[in-house]
């Protein structure tokens, strides 16, 4: 399945932004095949950036991958795969996600209210791609802003290394939830970062339409 961008939304008011998202296309990652490619780039980014120990897989994949309420997308770029992300919609019935491991003594309780919880992890991309793609981090998290649109989200996640807790600060108007915890196979812990949909949704549109 391939998800069109809708070309009005844009990632701001800049042109040059505005003509990179004619270029991309958001594609659900169903065959084995299709997993397959993202679960080697994860391997290839984690390891990049040190956030794993060399493996002879050469593949990253957990339990949630196979989730009904988890869904991978492959982001393409003039039909090439520059980076992928992870979406998983949280209810009180389905609440397997890696945040909601994770953090489940912050999450658990917020699904016991009803709340809806949009979870977007494993957000990697191939580093000599993004060098040639100056807004792929945007365009790549820009998923979790629509999902959270689309599902009509209570609370919006980042789980992040603290060092990028700026950008979704800035971005999404997200405020830390949870101290950094390490995830079994990563070496590097992450933190949790939230935001009240509702509340700010309009707000951060406004300023990245």
């Amino acid at each position: 399945m391939s998800l069109l961008v809708d070309k009005r939304s844009g990632l701001g008011r800049n042109p040059d932004s505005q003509q990179a998202l004619e270029h991309v296309d958001y594609r659900l990652a169903e065959t084995p095949e299709e997993k397959e490619r993202i679960y080697r780039l994860r391997y290839q980014a984690y390891l990049r950036e040190g956030a794993i120990m060399p493996s002879e897989a050469g593949r990253v994949t957990d339990p949630y991958d196979d989730l009904p309420n988890n869904f991978t997308f492959g982001i393409f770029v003039h039909g090439e795969l520059y980076s992928s992300i992870r979406i998983s919609v949280l209810t009180s019935d389905w609440r397997g996600s890696l945040s909601s491991e994770m953090f489940s003594d912050l999450l658990h309780p917020e699904l016991d209210r009803g709340k809806l919880i949009i979870d977007p992890t494993r957000f990697v991309a191939d580093p000599e791609k993004a060098r040639k793609f100056a807004v792929l981090p945007y365009v790549t998290v820009r998923l979790g802003w629509v999902a959270c649109a689309h599902f009509n989200a209570d609370i919006g996640l980042a789980n992040v290394r603290p060092e990028h807790r700026a950008f979704y600060r800035k971005m999404f108007l997200q405020e830390p939830w949870g101290e950094p915890r390490l995830y079994r196979g990563l070496i590097k812990p992450v933190g949790l970062m939230a935001a009240s949909y509702p509340e700010i949704g309009k707000r951060c549109s406004s300023v990245f339409p």
